[in-house]
C-alpha cells in the first residue's frame, strides 16, 4: 500500500514536470486507478522511457499511469545481434499478438504483443517477463534488451485495448 502510494505521487510528479506528457494527454487530464480503469476503443499507450513510465491514455485525456522497465543503456549482442538496447524513441503500432515459446523472457503465458514501424515488422514488442516482480523491485529499471516490459495486470489490460481497437494499438515511446 505505501509502495503504491509513493508510485502514484511519483506518477502525478512526472506528469506536472514532463512537458512531452502535456502532447498527448491534454491539458485537463485525469488519473485513474487500475481498480477503476476499463479500457476503450481508442485507447493508446505512451511510454516515457527517460522515466520509464507508461500511459494508458483514453481520448477524453483520462489516463492510468503505470511503471514499465525498458531497454539497457549499452549495446547487447542478442539473438545474433549486436544493437543498442535502449528502447528507440518512435511512433508504432501494434499489429500482431504472438505467443513466444520462451516464459522466462516473454513471462508464464508468453504474450507478445509486436510493434510496428510503416506497416514494417519490428523486433520489438510489448511484454511481460517471469522475474518480473524482481526487475520492477530494482531502482534501476532500464533492463530489457529493447523492448518495454510491463506488469502482468497491465499486459492483460493491454491485451483488452488490443482487441477493443480491432487488433491494433497506437504506441509512443518519448
Amino acid at each position: 500500500m505505501i509502495l503504491r502510494k509513493i508510485l502514484v505521487a511519483l506518477c502525478v510528479f512526472t506528469l506536472s514536470i514532463a512537458p512531452l506528457n502535456a502532447y498527448w494527454v491534454g491539458e485537463e487530464t485525469a488519473l485513474i486507478n487500475q481498480e477503476n480503469w476499463g479500457p476503450l476503443a481508442g485507447d493508446r499507450v505512451v511510454f516515457d522511457t527517460d522515466n520509464n513510465i507508461g500511459y494508458l491514455i483514453h481520448e477524453n485525456g483520462k489516463q492510468l499511469v503505470f511503471p514499465i522497465i525498458t531497454g539497457q543503456k549499452r549495446y547487447v549482442y542478442h539473438l545474433g545481434m549486436y544493437y543498442l538496447a535502449e528502447t528507440p524513441k518512435k511512433s508504432w503500432v501494434v499489429e500482431s499478438f504472438e505467443t513466444q515459446w520462451d516464459r522466462f523472457t516473454y513471462g508464464p503465458e508468453g504474450k507478445f504483443f509486436r510493434m510496428y514501424v510503416d506497416g514494417k515488422e519490428t523486433h520489438y514488442g510489448i511484454h511481460t517477463h517471469a522475474a518480473e516482480n524482481i526487475m520492477f523491485a530494482r531502482e534501476d529499471r532500464y533492463q530489457s534488451l529493447g523492448c518495454p516490459i510491463v506488469s502482468t495486470q497491465i499486459l492483460n489490460i493491454i491485451e483488452q485495448t488490443f482487441y477493443l481497437n480491432g487488433n491494433r494499438l497506437d504506441v509512443s515511446t518519448i
